[in-house]
């Protein structure tokens, strides 16, 4: 299966929630249940990421997935240009704790930066898939 679509994210709260509906949606419209939920959590994380602290206000952040033969590939875009990074938060901490799950559940995940904004994506090797 190979596939790429996006939506942008409204700055909304509820935009959270839809990121994860979205990519639940476009995994079963694609004919890719595996790790499904998985994957839903690694898009959903990043998003409310970039709605709650890397998006302007007035303005969206462009979500989407790509899946090839060998990767499903979340992504998730804001108008932030500083890198996140995984970080351990302890029990006092109000925040910080977005990518922790990112990094224990998918494959591999990268942030860049490109044109006026960040790029989370994280990865999910199809069974068998050689994606690094």
């Amino acid at each position: 299966m190979t596939g790429t679509t996006q939506r942008l994210l409204a700055a909304r709260l509820e935009s959270i929630a839809r990121a994860g509906a979205f990519t639940a949606k476009v995994l079963t419209d694609w004919g890719l249940p595996g790790r499904a939920e998985d994957i839903r959590l690694c898009a959903s994380e990043p998003a409310a990421n970039a709605l709650l602290c890397g998006t302007a206000p007035g303005r969206g952040s462009p979500a989407g997935l790509q899946a090839d033969d060998e990767a499903v590939r979340p992504q998730v875009h804001d108008s932030r240009r500083e890198l996140p990074t995984a970080r351990h938060a302890v029990a006092v901490d109000l925040s910080g704790r977005g990518l922790t799950p990112v990094d224990a559940l998918a494959d591999g995940w990268a942030s860049r930066i490109v044109p006026c904004r960040e790029s989370v994506c994280s990865l999910f090797k199809a069974a068998g898939g050689t994606a690094a």
